[in-house]
């Protein structure tokens, strides 16, 4: 079983594969596309389309989705380390229904696909969703998935897959309203962020290393310099520098500079090191960093 607020926070296309429950919160019809690799060095992409659709409206809330997802990678295998490919598909058809004000179910068929220089293979399965908004005056929710219900490839069953998520939106609205503040996300619509996703590196980031160049350029003559270029702005940072420098200071050493963690490849001792002299300075690069070598010691070593 794993944990994962994307189950409880699925409310648009994506829904199709995250969670079909998801589907009712749809207003209108929506088509999203995204590509990403997962390194450089990998040769991992993951190409995903989704197409979400209203049906009805009022208690009955009923909307279909459509979504593929195409997982695929470029392997070096042998002592001539010669080169083959894999590719694994989901074609998914979901349908999500309201059943009130609080709780939404789904159900998603799917159709699987794995393709390789070796052999092939395809099958089906069946996923189910639940969303549920027991305070919506409190901005909870909380979802759960079952996955590959009833899925084989050529036979093959494959693994049930448990996922409950929970998210709760009110944390910065209680520290901000606390001392007399008004807090405000105007970034957070889906079209910008999928726009700005699209965005070539350099539009994002200006040449001096500021973020949001374009956003910053577009502004540029609605907003003084004073306020446009200000580099005093902080949200609700964690104290990770302090952590670093205190309770956290052996246990990071410890861990970074470990055999096993050096040994993977991703880090060089000499940037640890140096980073571990000044925590204050790369403290969310060695909380990362840390953060990542706990991952691989939970799920991949063990």
């Amino acid at each position: 079983m794993t944990l994962g607020a994307f189950v409880a926070v699925a409310d648009d296309a994506n829904s199709a594969y995250w969670n079909p429950a998801g589907l009712t919160r749809l207003e209108a019809r929506e088509v999203t596309y995204t590509y990403w690799r997962l390194s450089d060095v990998s040769g991992v992409g993951v190409n995903h389309a989704a197409l979400g659709l209203p049906l009805t409206t009022g208690r009955w809330q009923t909307a279909v989705g459509l979504s593929v997802t195409r997982v695929g990678a470029e392997l070096e295998e042998g002592p001539a380390a010669q080169q083959s490919k894999i590719a694994d598909s989901r074609y998914s058809l979901a349908l999500g229904l309201g059943l009130n004000d609080i709780f939404s179910v789904g159900i998603t068929l799917n159709r699987l696909q794995i393709d390789s220089d070796v052999e092939s293979g395809s099958g089906f399965g069946f996923e189910f969703g639940v969303l549920a908004k027991p305070l919506e005056e409190q901005k909870l929710y909380l979802g759960a998935t079952g996955r590959n219900l009833s899925a084989d490839i050529k036979n093959e069953h494959l693994e049930e897959a448990w996922r409950l998520g929970a998210a709760w939106t009110v944390w910065e609205d209680r520290i901000t309203m606390a001392f007399s503040l008004e807090g405000r996300v105007p970034l957070l619509d889906r079209r910008l962020l999928r726009t700005a996703m699209r965005l070539a590196p350099e539009a994002r980031v200006a040449a001096d290393g500021r973020p949001k160049a374009l956003f910053r350029e577009a502004d540029a003559a609605a907003l003084p310099p004073a306020v446009r270029d200000r580099k005093d702005k902080m949200g609700f940072p964690l104290p990770l520098g302090e952590w670093l420098r205190g309770p956290w200071r052996a246990f990071a050493g410890d861990t970074l500079l470990d055999a096993r963690t050096l040994g993977r490849g991703m880090l060089e001792r000499r940037g640890v090191e140096a980073a571990l002299m000044d925590p204050g300075r790369y403290d969310r690069g060695l909380y990362a960093a840390l953060a990542l070598e706990l991952w691989c010691r939970a799920f991949l070593d063990e």
